[in-house]
């Protein structure tokens, strides 16, 4: 049974895959708008449960998710999406800097190592690359700058209000503690599993019956590593077209995005989320154009 289930997962979200795209094509900034709209909703929603639940207190928060990984997860994709709408819609500047504050805060409060080590690197490559949104970046920019004086200011002539504050020492150190902890190494995370069953590296073992493994019965915590295990090179192989064939697409334009994300995925396997397909496709469908194809048509017609 557990292998049929998922099978579904992998069905259902390459239908959402796909009826993005064709709704995009469709309905085009209409569409863009909405998903933009949903997702500030969606995210200033999880930031007021996250203060109504005591918030800041540095216990790792799980907003309305089933563990922190799946709240620090939910983060970075939506500040991907926000990043990527950004660019092909008219967006308000504050309501924009207030839902990348709110996605950051709950990056950081799942203490999430990957989310936010991957929040961060998508972030940074944001602010360095080029964009078609030049004023929202640039004002981005100084208030981050902004920000960072104000944090320098306070470390040095307020020490305690910084360090009193439990979200800042929390993810001080979980930061502090990478390479520490008993899971984070290939083993713990099951990357050993590769290397031990060499007979599932062509087609793959499926999901499900992790008895099978004898030194590790639980599911692999890794995106292309569970991929490769489960479903072989030939799956892993099928899994980086659509990547390239979407990054393609975007004229490889958002790669810090997908790599981020990947990075996420070395020590969690996020291929499950619909979000991260409904992303896929906004960044396959980013550059194009529905009123040229419209005014292609009517020429097409006159001639």
């Amino acid at each position: 049974m557990d292998f049929i289930k998922s099978m579904v997962f992998y069905i259902f979200n390459i239908i959402i895959f796909i009826y993005f795209i064709l709704l995009i094509k469709e309905y085009n900034t209409v569409l863009f708008k909405n998903i933009y709209i949903g997702t500030i909703i969606s995210i200033l929603l999880q930031f007021v449960l996250f203060y109504g639940s005591g918030g800041f207190q540095g216990i790792r928060n799980t907003g309305s998710f089933n563990n922190p990984n799946q709240l620090g997860y939910y983060g970075l994709i939506s500040f991907g999406l926000m990043i990527l709408l950004s660019q092909r819609i008219k967006v308000n500047i504050k309501i924009f800097t207030l839902s990348v504050f709110s996605a950051t805060i709950l990056a950081l409060s799942s203490l999430s190592k990957a989310s936010i080590l991957s929040f961060l690197g998508t972030g940074f490559f944001y602010l360095i690359s080029t964009n078609q949104n030049k004023k929202l970046k640039r004002n981005l920019i100084v208030l981050l700058i902004f920000l960072s004086l104000s944090i320098l200011y306070i470390k040095t002539y307020y020490p305690s209000f910084i360090t009193d504050n439990s979200l800042y020492t929390a993810v001080q150190n979980r930061l502090n503690a990478i390479g520490k902890d008993n899971d984070d190494n290939l083993k713990g995370r099951g990357y050993d599993r590769i290397f031990e069953y060499p007979e599932y590296w062509i087609f793959g073992a499926g999901e499900g019956g992790y008895y099978r493994f004898y030194f590790k019965p639980m599911e692999f915590h890794s995106t292309l590593g569970n991929l490769q295990v489960s479903y072989g090179i030939i799956g892993l192989l099928l899994f980086w077209s659509i990547l390239f064939m979407v990054l393609k697409k975007n004229m490889y334009k958002s790669w810090y995005i997908i790599i981020f994300i990947l990075v996420y995925g070395l020590t969690h396997n996020g291929i499950r989320n619909s979000l991260f397909w409904i992303l896929l496709s906004v960044i396959a469908m980013s550059t194009f154009r529905q009123d040229n194809i419209k005014i292609q048509n009517s020429g097409g017609k006159n001639d």
